[in-house]
């Protein structure tokens, strides 16, 4: 899945609007975010604990 953002939009925009996707919604409601990582302008990446 591709979302995109401007240049210089802040780590904590991204991962919020990533999580606000209903895509990511689907893997993780119901779960405990553990840890979530982003690298500005490549990934978000999002750890959950079942």
């Amino acid at each position: 899945m591709m979302l995109d953002f401007i240049s210089f939009s802040t780590n904590l925009r991204v991962q919020l609007t990533a999580l606000a996707d209903e895509n990511v919604q689907r893997f993780v409601s119901g779960k405990q975010i553990k840890k979530t990582a982003v690298v500005p302008g490549k990934l978000v990446n999002i750890v959950v604990v079942e």
